[in-house]
């Protein structure tokens, strides 16, 4: 599915805590066969997950699912695409209460996966939530080194040192007076290099 604007008369950028109630809104709604809820959600910067569940009352049956939704937001708009687990959706942020909440009241099984590919990338998806690494944190003047080149303007390198301002993370290569932005370095693999003067 590509991405869909919604209008919000707001005169205003809105919310995180608007931006979820938005999205909660969007994926609430009900036909003569199947009501859908927000069991569970949970946003963060340009990112929202959500459990649905769907009931359906003739059938007596209820199912649940994940959601991955991208989201952006500017003055009087809230734009967001939205993937199901089926998707294989490859932001995988998801709070892991999510997940384990999905595998305990929607497992999915090795004959599921055999029948229907998607369930083979809702499978993965939710793997890929539990094996997640926490992300890792530096402190202003530390020299990482990571495990794979990062590349700069057509320079590969693999040593920095860090700088804070604020809230925001930079990176100094060695051997050059400025610095860059790493996006996710979190989530990459890297070492705090000791110094001469640590113990």
């Amino acid at each position: 599915m590509g991405w869909q604007s919604d209008y919000t008369w707001l005169n205003r950028k809105p919310s995180m805590k608007e931006v979820r109630e938005h999205l909660r809104e969007c994926f609430t709604w009900s036909t003569e066969k199947v009501d859908t809820t927000v069991e569970m959600d949970s946003i963060r910067f340009g990112e929202y997950y959500a459990v649905l569940k769907q009931v359906n009352e003739k059938k007596g049956v209820t199912n649940y699912f994940g959601l991955a939704v991208l989201w952006s937001s500017n003055n009087n708009e809230i734009c967001h695409k939205d993937m199901d687990e089926s998707c294989g959706p490859v932001i995988i942020n998801a709070p892991k209460k999510h997940i384990h909440f999905l595998n305990e009241h929607s497992p999915i099984t090795d004959e599921m996966v055999e029948n229907d590919r998607a369930m083979g990338w809702a499978r993965d998806w939710r793997n890929a939530v539990l094996n997640r690494k926490p992300i890792k944190k530096v402190k202003d003047g530390q020299r990482v080194k990571f495990a794979h080149p990062i590349t700069f303007s057509g320079e590969d390198f693999t040593v920095f040192t860090v700088k804070k301002v604020g809230r925001k993370t930079f990176f100094r290569p060695d051997g050059k007076s400025w610095y860059g932005n790493i996006r996710k370095y979190g989530m990459k693999e890297f070492t705090v290099l000791k110094e001469d003067n640590d113990e």
